[in-house]
Parts: structure tokens; C-alpha cells; sequence
């Protein structure tokens, strides 16, 4: 089957893209190298537990994404966040933030499907003269479409364009190759012991070594047992990045607990400990900077100017956020429905 549109990646910026083409009535089909949907907005479960690893929280600024946010109804919830002295409202889900991208599925059908499992490889010219592109996947499959949209993490973007017979001009590729991402070591650890009530849901940058320290019970997610999420620096992250597991946990956890030891929500060590502790690696935690476009076209050489376009969209874009990655998607399929209503008025 061909569709109008192929969406590479099952983010937030792909499935904003989906949901805006469906509703202009095009045909649609996501690929997905993993298991699920979200990318970075990710959930960990365990006995008893529900942790968010990737993206704590979400502000809800466009109407738009307002609007998704507003459809979860009692499962919403506001939070206070504090950084550099600033408070700012910001939104939760209580089941995981996760649970704004599956919203973002509730209309998937074989009519407009979505493909998990399935990591594109390269990309083609089709043969077919009713499409415009073929891509093919680590496991042989070939999909068909009219237009393309490439969500992944720009240097994962990159990597399949360059690997793909394209003639891609070399402006395009040197104004992308301009934008690299902070990795980012993420730990996931119950708490065993009494958490004074001072210990704020959210701690942004609480020394040089961490980034954020959140407590997913006091942030607001429906779970019978304490459990924190902490991220890692940058710095700390690329210092550590090919450590042992062991080492890197050891680490962490000494820095969360020197973090507690210099502050106003300081507790001795034999008032909690930490418990059934994990690691996660973000090779792609967030672009270092973003690019000035909320989407981007792609200029091939000796391009046809009735081939449909190839649309860039993600966190590389405008905004590095949730949100900003959902405007993205959006505005590319923006582009795509522009690009047919040209190609056919």
C-alpha cells in the first residue's frame, strides 16, 4: 500500500504531524524503530511504581497542544516549577507523560497505521510515477509515498539521508550538521525511608553534577511507592557516558545524596536508601541549539517541482521542548498539505 504521507518516528512530532494530515484527509503511515510511541517522553513501571525518564513535565502554551493536554481531563495536573529563581506553571500526566502521546493514537486503523518495530534504513526515488519516494527498512519491508516527514533526532536524520542515494544540496547539509545534542545518564531509584515534606517535586540543577532530581510521587503520578528520577549534567554525562552501570549508579547516587547534604532539605543518609536503582542512557537528550524554522524542506539537487516534499520536524526546531516538539510536527504537515494543494489546486 502507498500513502500520501510518511512519517518517520512515533515522537511527539510525528504523531503531531499524523494527526493534522488525517484531519485534512490524507492517508498516513508512522514508523517506529522501538517498541512504542513518545521517543524521549518515556515511562519506566515497576512493582508498584510509574517514572517518568525522559521529559517530566510540559507547558501548554498553543491552543493546540492546550487542547490535548485539556482532553485528559482529572489525569492533568499543574505544577510549580522553579529555575534561575523563576516560577513557572507547567503540566503533568498522572499516569505518565507518556500518556499525551498515546493520546495522540486513538485514531489508528489500517486505513492510517502505525508500525512499530521497523527502523528505516535508506531512502529512495520510487519507480512508481503516482509516488515520489520508497523507503526501505532494516528488515526488507518497502513502503510507498507521496511526501516524507523525518522526526528523529537530527543527527540520526542525517545518518539515514547520507546512507540514501539522494543529491542533497550542500547548503542544506551544512546548516543541518550544525546542531549537536547533550547526552544525558538518567537514573531511576525507589526510596526507602522518610522523605521530608520540604523535598520539592522538582529540583532543577541542584549542583554541577546533576540537572534535575524529580520526586514522582510528589509530582503528581498515581503510585503507592516513592520513587525518584534523576538526570545527569551534560558535563557529568559525557565525563561518565562509557563508565561501568555500576560506576555511574555509585556516582549519581553520591551526588544526589551531596546535593540533599548542602541544603535546606538536607537528611542523614540512615533516614533513606536508595533501592532496585537503573540506568538509562539518552545519547540524544536535547539539541544544544536549535535552528531558527519551526519545520524545514529539504532542497535536493535538480529537484522536480512536482515531487513532493521531504520535511525535517523535532526538538532540533525552534523550541526544545514537549511542546515545541508538537508545533514542529505541526508545521510540517502544514508544509506537506501546502505542497498538495499546490500540486493539485
Amino acid at each position: 500500500k502507498c500513502y500520501d504521507a510518511l512519517i518517520v518516528g512515533a515522537g511527539i512530532s510525528g504523531l503531531s504531524a499524523r494527526n493534522h494530515l488525517i484531519e485534512s484527509n490524507y492517508s498516513t503511515c508512522v514508523l517506529e524503530k522501538s517498541r512504542g510511541t513518545g521517543g524521549r517522553i518515556a515511562v519506566r513501571r515497576g512493582e508498584g511504581w510509574v517514572a517518568d525518564f525522559g521529559a517530566q513535565f510540559t507547558n501548554g502554551q498553543n491552543d493546540l497542544w492546550k487542547s490535548v493536554l485539556q482532553n485528559e481531563g482529572d489525569n492533568l495536573k499543574e505544577i510549580e516549577v522553579t529555575e534561575n529563581s523563576q516560577v513557572s506553571i507547567r503540566y503533568i500526566h498522572k499516569l505518565g507523560m507518556n500518556s499525551f502521546a498515546k493520546a495522540l493514537t486513538k485514531n489508528a486503523d489500517h486505513i492510517n497505521p502505525i508500525f512499530f518495530g521497523l527502523k528505516v534504513t535508506r531512502i529512495l526515488r520510487s519507480h512508481n510515477r503516482n509516488f515520489n519516494w520508497s523507503v526501505e527498512t532494516e528488515c526488507g519491508k518497502k513502503i510507498e509515498s507521496r511526501s516524507l516527514i523525518l522526526t528523529a533526532p537530527l543527527p540520526q536524520t542525517l545518518e539515514l539521508l547520507q546512507n540514501s542515494p539522494l543529491l542533497i544540496k550542500k547548503t542544506d547539509l551544512e546548516y543541518l550538521k550544525q546542531i549537536e545534542y547533550d547526552k544525558c545518564l538518567c537514573v531511576i531509584t525507589e526510596i526507602e525511608g522518610l522523605v521530608p515534606n520540604s523535598v520539592a517535586a522538582v529540583w532543577k540543577n541542584p549542583n554541577a553534577a546533576l540537572a534535575g532530581i524529580y520526586n514522582q510521587q510528589k509530582k503528581g503520578i498515581i503510585s503507592c511507592k516513592s520513587v525518584w528520577v534523576v538526570h545527569a549534567s551534560p558535563t557529568f554525562s559525557s565525563i561518565y557516558w562509557n563508565e561501568s552501570q555500576e560506576n555511574i549508579i555509585s556516582n549519581m547516587l553520591f551526588e544526589t545524596s551531596a546535593a540533599f547534604k548542602f541544603s535546606e532539605n538536607k537528611f542523614s543518609e540512615n533516614e533513606i536508601s536508595f533501592k532496585n536503582t537503573a540506568l538509562h542512557k539518552w545519547l540524544y537528550s536535547s539539541p544544544i541549539r536549535t535552528l531558527k524554522e519551526e519545520a524545514f524542506e529539504l532542497q535536493l539537487e535538480e529537484e522536480n517541482p512536482k515531487r513532493a516534499p521531504i520535511i525535517l520536524a523535532g526538538d532540533s526546531f525552534r523550541r526544545s521542548s514537549v511542546e515545541g516538539a508538537f508545533c514542529s510536527g505541526l508545521a510540517a504537515a502544514k508544509m506537506v498539505c501546502k505542497k498538495f494543494n499546490f500540486l493539485n489546486p
